[in-house]
């Protein structure tokens, strides 16, 4: 399987970053608006930035050190306590596990953004001949 080249895995990753980022955010948003636990006053941004701030950064360098993704599952399960501990804190009618399910639900479509975003790379690496195109359209190399 081809590997996209650095200067298009750069861009590709972090607008992925980002769309996760502001996908599930707009989505906590709604969803700590429902029942009145909040009235959209404060600063969502800064309180979700400041959060997964350090949990994801770890799940991220260990996957980047070579360590399997199921041995960080622990760190990733960490990032989304702590971002509902932020929430639940910040916003006194929203319980710890109505904060974690608005993650939750956050992240579904997120993680379906960033594969379309990381498919739309490799689109682009295919019309720029980064990977050339058999005559079944198949990339070579792939059955």
């Amino acid at each position: 399987m081809p590997t996209m080249p650095l200067w298009l895995l750069i861009p590709v990753t972090v607008l992925s970053v980002w769309a996760v980022f502001l996908v599930t955010m707009g989505i906590l948003r709604w969803w700590m608006k429902r029942s009145a636990r909040w009235n959209g006053q404060g600063d969502l941004f800064n309180l979700l930035a400041a959060s997964w701030l350090v949990a994801n950064f770890l799940g991220i360098g260990t996957v980047a050190l070579g360590v399997t993704p199921l041995l960080t599952l622990p760190l990733w399960l960490y990032a989304v306590w702590v971002g509902g501990n932020a929430l639940s804190g910040a916003i006194p009618k929203a319980s710890l596990g109505y904060s974690i399910a608005g993650i939750i639900i956050g992240l579904i479509p997120a993680m379906l953004t960033s594969g379309v975003i990381f498919a739309l790379g490799g689109i682009v690496m295919a019309v720029l001949g980064v990977v050339p195109i058999s005559e079944s359209g198949a990339p070579l190399g792939v059955r």
